[in-house]
């Protein structure tokens, strides 16, 4: 009678070394990340704003510093946008979810989705042509392009 209680000590012992978290981890944990983390800084517009660069969404630019997570933003060759935190809350999402203040609908991304859109008025994703003016988008929906 004695095995077996030594034995269930012994494998509960093992498990519990397996999944300890640690130390290290436990007090140093990562730093969360979102859409907008780390950019590289391109410089400064005149009005003192900086210019931004993710390599999945190109140049940007905000009011405020590259610390914070911007609301309204300026993409350029393409508008406002104002940034709504991923719906699950998560600071640490790749997501990103979009007011388009030149069309008046609702989008969403990813880092590896853009180029494409998810347009929530159109209910179907759209890819968006960088760069051009106006603003030209693929609708696979209707496999036409819109100009958005």
């Amino acid at each position: 009678m004695n095995i077996r209680p030594t034995k269930l000590l012994l494998v509960l012992a093992a498990f519990l070394a397996f999944r300890t978290v640690p130390l290290e981890a436990a007090t140093n944990p990562p730093t969360p990340t979102n859409f907008f983390s780390s950019p590289t800084t391109l410089g400064t517009l005149s009005n003192g704003d900086s210019v931004y660069y993710l390599p999945y969404f190109n140049s940007y630019t905000y009011s405020g510093s590259a610390s914070t997570t911007p609301t309204t933003l300026y993409k350029f060759n393409f508008g406002f946008l104002y940034f709504f935190n991923p719906a699950s809350g998560d600071l640490s999402s790749t997501e990103a979810y979009f007011y388009d203040y030149t069309s008046g609908d609702f989008f969403y991304t990813s880092e590896s989705l853009y180029p494409y859109f998810y347009s929530f008025n159109l209910g179907t994703f759209l890819y968006y042509f960088e760069g051009s003016n106006p603003r030209q988008f693929y609708n696979f929906k209707s496999s036409g392009f819109v100009k958005y």
